[in-house]
């Protein structure tokens, strides 16, 4: 405005107002005011600085160092200040690091699959499978990942089946039965049916010890078979002859131990002892 305003027409008399403008001119000069840096570039680094999940990064201290770096009010002539904040601010973004993922589950998981005794299973392919897919490395972002796959070698442990219990020494033994039972007492055979149909073929390689003893009450139930016997047939040939009598004769003078089935056949009267009444009662049976 000023220099717009300037009178050049004037002559000698008038050099004060020639002076006055000159006085003018360099007070405007003196007034100019720099126009401000431009922090466009700056702003959006601070905003993408501050929309940071914080939780996320390791180590911000570089980062809130550059943020604190005052750089308000620059003007255009300082603009090199400002725009070096802005690449520090950039520069320290680029350098953030993610924190590592969270390994605590899955580790717990690995471990417990470790853990196991793999002779007890019967295959193992899923949990092998699970357990070589390699996520090492994930950082925070990525943390689904882990989990995900320590989920994965933990359906895999659940879904695994054991081995079942070995049957062997129990159909050793099923095969001691005797083919004729109808030799035996009504109630040694009931018991031994009763072992057998009790018998659990479901057990697996854990629950061996029961398997095993399965084994001892077949055993048990096969040795604890008893024979029929005829009261009288002391000699269990089948039939009451003198010959029985003898036998009981003997045994009362020992000359003959009866025991078993000749012993509960010799006692024909029943009263828990072997006397000559038992003799008298065979030759009776004998001679009817």
């Amino acid at each position: 405005d000023i220099l717009d305003n300037i009178d050049y027409s004037l002559d000698e008399t008038e050099q004060n107002r020639v002076d006055d403008y000159a006085e003018a001119i360099e007070n405007a000069i003196n007034a100019l005011e720099y126009k401000p840096a431009d922090y466009t570039a700056y702003n959006a680094a601070v905003e993408k600085a501050n929309a940071i999940d914080r939780s996320l990064y390791q180590d911000l201290t570089a980062l809130d160092e550059a943020l604190n770096v005052d750089v308000s009010g620059k003007n255009i002539t300082e603009q090199a200040v400002v725009d070096e904040q802005t690449k520090a601010i950039e520069g320290a973004i680029n350098a953030l690091e993610y924190k590592p993922a969270d390994y605590t589950e899955y580790n717990k998981a690995v471990e417990k699959a470790e853990s196991l005794d793999r002779n007890l299973y019967q295959d193992l392919t899923a949990l092998d499978e699970a357990l070589n897919v390699d996520v090492s490395g994930k950082n925070i972002t990525e943390q689904s990942v882990v989990n995900e796959q320590t989920q994965a070698i933990l359906e895999a442990i659940d879904a695994l089946e054991y081995k079942p219990a070995n049957y062997s020494k129990l159909n050793s033994a099923l095969a001691q039965v005797p083919e004729d039972l109808s030799i035996y007492t009504d109630e040694s055979v009931e018991k031994l049916n009763s072992v057998i149909e009790s018998l659990n073929y479901e057990l697996n390689i854990t629950q061996q010890d029961e398997a095993d003893k399965q084994v001892e009450a077949l055993l048990e139930a096969i040795n604890s078979l008893e024979k029929r016997y005829i009261l009288g047939d002391v000699n269990l040939d089948g039939e009451i002859t003198i010959l029985d009598a003898k036998w009981v004769l003997q045994n009362i003078v020992r000359l003959r131990s009866l025991g078993g089935l000749s012993l509960k056949a010799a006692d024909m009267n029943q009263d828990g002892k072997i006397t000559i009444l038992d003799a008298r009662l065979i030759l009776f049976a004998v001679t009817r």
